[in-house]
């Protein structure tokens, strides 16, 4: 197994695919995109994602989705993100790599790393940067607004505001359930390992921000704009 596939089967501890999720719905419209691909094809501004998707982004590539709202996600270069709509949240699974998202009051969106979930602390506004720094280690920067980071093996929560950064250890323990996927578990699949997340601590860093002020961003012109937080294209 290569290092990627490890990290992935660690922060996923079980994969949910497609055809075991319930009838398939479209989760976001991708926006501009390099080197991105879902199920082997390559991601094409416009095209639909799919709830259930998993959104791969190779070397030197960026992929924005958007969820209505003005709500999106952008995923970085070596990224493999899975991409859930339930009712009127959309839930992004990191698998692999780095991701950007900002939730809206009208278009919340949350991000997982293995049990643990990131969302708009208030329901507002929010810009959370997630990234995955070693197989067992990551990381939660807010960018704007207030996350609320949780553990469901522990049942613990801490805030991060804007400018601070929390980190996460990860661990593959050997028992345990897949997490609910839309509000219940999905039937036919059976996990024997789950990754639990326990929160480290949170630090005012600045790290989160020169991550994202570093990487590269797609030669492109948003139409319309989008404002006040700008991206992929400044």
């Amino acid at each position: 197994m290569s290092p990627r596939q490890l990290l992935v089967a660690l922060v996923a501890g079980v994969l949910l695919w497609p055809a075991d999720l319930p009838a398939a719905q479209v989760a976001g419209s991708a926006g501009p995109s390099q080197g991105a691909s879902v199920r082997g094809v390559a991601l094409q501004q416009g095209a639909n994602v799919t709830s259930g998707d998993i959104v791969d982004v190779g070397p030197g590539g960026q992929s924005l989705v958007t969820y209505g709202h003005n709500a999106m996600s952008r995923f970085n270069e070596q990224s493999s993100v899975r991409v859930f709509r339930c009712s009127n949240t959309v839930t992004l699974q990191l698998l692999h790599g780095q991701m950007t998202f900002r939730s809206t009051p009208q278009q919340p969106v949350e991000g997982r790393i293995g049990d643990a979930t990131i969302r708009s602390a208030d329901g507002q506004e929010a810009v959370g940067l997630v990234s995955l720094v070693t197989p067992t280690l990551a990381t939660v920067a807010a960018e704007r607004g207030t996350l609320a980071v949780s553990t469901a093996g522990d049942g613990k929560s801490a805030l991060v505001r804007a400018g601070e950064t929390q980190r996460i250890a990860l661990s593959l323990t050997e028992q345990g359930a897949p997490l609910p996927v839309c509000g219940a578990e999905v039937s036919g699949v059976t996990a024997t390992k789950v990754t639990t997340a326990v929160l480290l601590g949170a630090a005012t860093l600045g790290v989160g921000l020169g991550l994202s002020r570093n990487e590269p961003k797609p030669n492109c012109t948003p139409t319309p704009p989008v404002s006040p937080f700008m991206f992929p294209c400044k």
